[in-house]
């Protein structure tokens, strides 16, 4: 069986480094309108997720699996809700480790 390389952990700063590719993004979402979600990101960024199912949040903090279209925009693969409190903060130093010099630990 054959292990697949998880997906990065990113906020909206990291989200220009993979551009094209799958990353996993947590955030707080702010606002829906139509197919998008406004998501509030870990570092305080807002990123647009283009939604891949109908805006029926259950919870302030959701983790999308997406692809990223652009340096503050990503399109929704799944997504899975983490509940109303969730510290972002916590999350943020996570990402930045895990991107960062530390990252093959994470890989």
């Amino acid at each position: 069986m054959a292990l697949s390389t998880p997906d990065p952990r990113v906020n909206f700063s990291l989200l220009e480094r993979f551009v094209g590719q799958r990353v996993c993004l947590v955030g707080r979402v702010e606002d829906t309108a139509s197919n998008f979600a406004t998501v509030l990101a870990a570092d305080g960024g807002k990123v647009k997720v283009k939604l891949s199912r109908p805006a029926d949040f259950d919870s302030s903090f959701v983790e999308f699996i997406g692809t990223v279209d652009a340096p503050n925009q990503i399109t929704e693969i799944d997504r899975t809700s983490f509940g109303n409190t969730f510290e972002l903060s916590t999350y943020n130093e996570l990402c930045k480790l895990s991107c960062g010099e530390h990252g093959v630990i994470f890989a």
